[in-house]
């Protein structure tokens, strides 16, 4: 019986070893962001912002290209916009690449009615 209690324990502490490494496993899967386009959602919009951002940091604090694929928004708003704006900004005062991977139409009119076409590189673009 002191076995069969010894094993559980034996599982117990693997258990616990196991659940330790997850968290540095999730930080190296951070470190290197994706290397293909960062995909806008459907709704461009404020309820996403915060996540797009971080995304799109982790892209900026890598060093790589940032590449922006829109062409799936549907919707958009000024929060969604200011993002990319913002973002094109940090990736050229960084010195890094700012590339369009596709623009809905949705987007491109977007833009144009707010006066950022050229703030979004879209002007380049067309």
């Amino acid at each position: 019986m002191k076995r069969a209690g010894k094993q559980r324990v034996d599982k117990q502490r693997v258990g616990k070893q196991h659940a330790r490494k997850q968290p540095a496993a999730r930080a190296m899967r951070r470190a290197a962001p994706p290397a293909g386009p960062l995909r806008l959602p459907a709704a461009l919009e404020i309820h996403c912002v915060r996540d797009l951002a971080s995304l799109a940091l982790e892209r900026l604090a890598a060093g790589r290209a940032v590449r922006i694929d829109g062409s799936a928004v549907q919707s958009a708003d000024t929060a969604g916009l200011q993002l990319l704006v913002a973002l094109r900004r940090d990736a050229l005062a960084n010195g890094t690449s700012f590339e369009w991977h596709g623009t809905s139409p949705v987007l491109l009119a977007t833009g144009a009615i707010l006066g950022l076409s050229a703030s979004l590189g879209f002007v380049e673009a067309t």
